[in-house]
């Protein structure tokens, strides 16, 4: 992976969504800190129930509904603290500075308006100097969608997930955003195409050094595109590392068990081996290592939540071993 260098161009500190329920606040991520570099790749990682979408629509402005509270910290992007801004203000950020491609295709999508004229949209709140139509069809072309006029007059379930979700990146691209969230950005794709979206992501990346927070659960996907990676467990970072650091030697015990669970050819028992358990509810977590009940090394000092601690190498890691 290329060194990247420069001041953040986004910078996470201590950021901790909740939500209200009833007569209480349910904690959903717990001090998240991170940052992007100018035309870096940064992966989070981790599995379902993890936090990593909650985070992500935190740094464009939107929290969980209904109920959906700041609970600590801040997200800079440039010289502005997003949950400082006014709406307008953000619609102003949203696409042009900051993107987001979602993870789920149909959701996304406004079922009652035609592809083409939620396209359109996006320009709402942004002046351009290239033309709306010519770069939709742009972009189309780029996430391999040929049919232009099918495609712009159909209806979203008119279409199928995988080409939703081409749309929904052509989407995000549109106002070449200076940061690109992608959640899941090749879920319902095949393989071939995966590869070309992904390719499609770096080579944009190159050309404007646009900086890119990559979430999946691929850690392959990780390993060939990403820069540097988070690893994400129960609402918190429990490693920070280079991803090559991260390949050879991962820190915490949680990147240990997700890594075991790739499965291999170069294995002789061709057993997978898995992580016990699951993820456990935010109204559960307790003052104890969120990971206790399912670390093989949990020992007695593991009922005091650990820190974060620094490596000499620049990761950075919650354990107490």
């Amino acid at each position: 992976m290329k060194s990247i260098q420069g001041s953040p161009i986004l910078l996470v500190e201590d950021l901790s969504i909740g939500i209200k329920k009833s007569d209480q606040t349910i904690a959903l991520t717990d001090g998240i800190s991170l940052q992007l570099l100018p035309g870096e790749i940064h992966g989070l990682i981790g599995e379902s129930g993890c936090g990593k979408s909650i985070t992500s629509l935190a740094l464009m402005g939107l929290l969980p509904e209904p109920g959906g509270v700041l609970l600590s910290g801040r997200v800079k992007l440039g010289e502005n603290d997003i949950f400082t801004l006014q709406e307008d203000q953000l619609n102003q950020l949203r696409g042009k500075k900051i993107s987001m491609i979602f993870q789920e295709p149909f959701a996304a999508m406004n079922p009652l308006i035609r592809i083409g004229d939620q396209m359109l949209e996006v320009f709402e709140y942004h002046q351009t100097e290239f033309d709306p139509d010519q770069k939709i069809r742009e972009l189309l072309n780029e996430v391999g969608l040929t049919d232009h006029s099918r495609i712009l007059q159909s209806y979203p379930h008119e279409l199928s997930g995988g080409m939703l979700q081409r749309i929904i990146i052509a989407m995000s691209l549109l106002l070449d955003p200076d940061i690109l969230i992608a959640d899941e950005p090749t879920t319902a794709l095949d393989v071939t195409v995966q590869a070309q979206i992904m390719n499609l992501i770096v080579r944009l990346r190159n050309q404007r050094k646009m900086s890119v927070l990559l979430i999946s659960h691929n850690i392959s996907l990780m390993a060939q595109y990403a820069d540097r990676i988070s690893v994400m467990y129960a609402g918190q970072i429990v490693e920070d590392n280079s991803v090559d650091n991260f390949l050879k030697s991962p820190k915490h015990p949680y990147s240990l068990g997700l890594m075991e669970a790739i499965p291999s050819l170069d294995r002789t028992d061709h057993k997978i081996k898995s992580i016990p358990g699951q993820v456990p509810e935010p109204a559960s977590f307790g003052e104890e290592c969120r990971f206790i009940d399912r670390c093989s090394k949990a020992f007695d000092r593991c009922k005091v939540m650990p820190s974060s601690k620094k490596s000499e190498d620049g990761s950075s890691y919650r354990c107490h071993l």
